[in-house]
């Protein structure tokens, strides 16, 4: 079997720390080199000899060809972004040279190091935009309504250009609300912020009236499909990726509030940048992998307990 040497960009992130944690923990006897670069302090818990921390910025252009020069990585995976849909709007060009030129820059210094693969997580909410019907696929127009939407999706479409013109093997997932342990951010993630405020006696404002409804899905799960989809050898797809159900933001707080009983919540008007209701339809994804997702309930009550666990409260 052939080694994979794997670039993980955004490796400090949410996402990318559950990652980490899952090639240490379940994918010891896996043939794969993983190298982190994260602007974040490295995570000492999951060094070991096949997973090793670069402290440096992927926009960094010098930075970044030296260390493919050096690693001739086999496979990228771009988990970051430096914005949010509301903070994008908020500076829009920012947005663009942060995420989509660095990306861009990317992409070139792929191809001048004959690095063929790259796994690109965009946002199924962002990229889709906002629409009524009840479940959107993965042929469904896309119409953002942020800089952040907007910058994702024009990703996506520089990722297939490069494989049009230079052969590059891509896998682009449209993830859907991701929430569970290693989430600190107090910007994007309102099922691990609910919890922490609730935990911490605080209120959470909520923008709307509570009854948006979305797709939500267990980080760890997440994980594991990439690791699926990697194992089944898939190439040049775009896959959405949730739980296939939705669940109203209120019924969340509620399920919070079961667990904490003087959790409190209070309303604001909601901010036009932020999608307000969208399912994905995952029929693709369940057509190519088999993987029973977590239910939010068991998903709620895991995070529940890492959240605890960050505070030294044993539950």
């Amino acid at each position: 079997m052939i080694k994979k040497k794997i670039l993980l960009i955004g490796g400090g992130g949410f996402i990318g720390t559950n990652l980490v944690k899952y090639v240490f923990e379940e994918l010891v006897e896996e043939p794969i080199d993983l190298v982190i670069v994260s602007r974040t302090k490295k995570n000492d818990q999951y060094t070991q000899n096949n997973i090793r921390y670069e402290n440096g910025d992927y926009m960094d252009i010098i930075f970044l060809d030296k260390l493919f020069s050096r690693e001739q990585f086999t496979h990228v995976f771009h988990f970051a972004s430096t914005t949010v849909p509301v903070s994008s709007n908020q500076n829009i060009i920012g947005d663009i040279k942060d995420n989509l030129i660095a990306t861009v820059n990317l992409l070139e210094i792929m191809k001048q190091h004959a690095c063929n693969f790259i796994l690109y997580l965009s946002s199924g909410g962002a990229v889709y935009g906002e629409f009524k019907q009840d479940s959107l696929d993965e042929q469904h127009p896309c119409e953002p309504i942020s800089s952040y939407g907007v910058v994702k999706y024009t990703i996506e479409q520089y990722i297939k250009l490069y494989h049009r013109q230079n052969g590059l093997n891509y896998l682009i997932l449209r993830i859907s609300n991701p929430y569970g342990p290693f989430h600190v951010s107090e910007k994007q993630g309102v099922v691990n912020i609910a919890i922490r405020k609730a935990i911490n006696k605080q209120p959470l404002v909520v923008w709307g009236t509570g009854e948006q409804s979305k797709d939500y899905i267990f980080v760890e799960d997440i994980i594991q499909i990439i690791w699926l989809l990697m194992k089944s050898d898939v190439k040049n797809e775009i896959f959405n990726i949730g739980s296939g159900n939705t669940i109203t933001l209120n019924s969340i707080l509620g399920s919070i509030k079961s667990l904490i009983p003087d959790f409190k919540v209070s309303y604001e008007s909601s901010r036009p940048a932020d999608v307000m209701k969208f399912s994905l339809d995952i029929s693709k994804l369940n057509k190519q992998i088999t993987f029973d997702m977590t239910s939010i309930e068991d998903g709620l009550t895991k995070t529940l307990e890492w959240e605890y666990s960050q505070k030294g409260i044993n539950q």
